[in-house]
């Protein structure tokens, strides 16, 4: 069975963000010429997310959640309710912890990728 993102890992409005990831990447040759290179068969786009995790215990169940299935490809609703399959841009390092002390809020930012649809 596939791995979907936890439920309890609630997705903030504030800092989400969708781009499309460039498809080409440019290198420069040993004789300074430069050149584009497919990175994909298709485009991918990145979507920044925010999560609020309720407590430390979440906090804890996330982390386990993460450490088996930040890396590969899992089930995940996006903005408008569509089931996606995602997984987070460089795995488990690739998710970021601030904390805001003003509102005594724990937050996660991850930038998740899949196909385009």
């Amino acid at each position: 069975m596939a791995a979907e993102w936890p439920t309890y890992a609630q997705v903030v409005a504030d800092g989400y963000t969708v781009r499309p990831d460039p498809d080409v990447e440019r290198t420069t040759c040993d004789d300074g010429m430069i050149r584009q290179v497919r990175r994909h068969t298709a485009a991918l786009t990145v979507t920044r997310v925010t999560v609020h995790l309720a407590d430390d215990r979440r906090y804890a169940d996330f982390m386990a959640w993460a450490r088996s299935h930040a890396h590969t490809w899992f089930a995940w609703r996006d903005h408008g309710g569509t089931l996606r399959q995602v997984r987070v841009r460089e795995g488990l390092g690739g998710i970021a912890w601030t904390a805001h002390v003003v509102a005594q809020q724990r937050h996660w930012t991850a930038d998740l990728e899949g196909w385009r649809s």
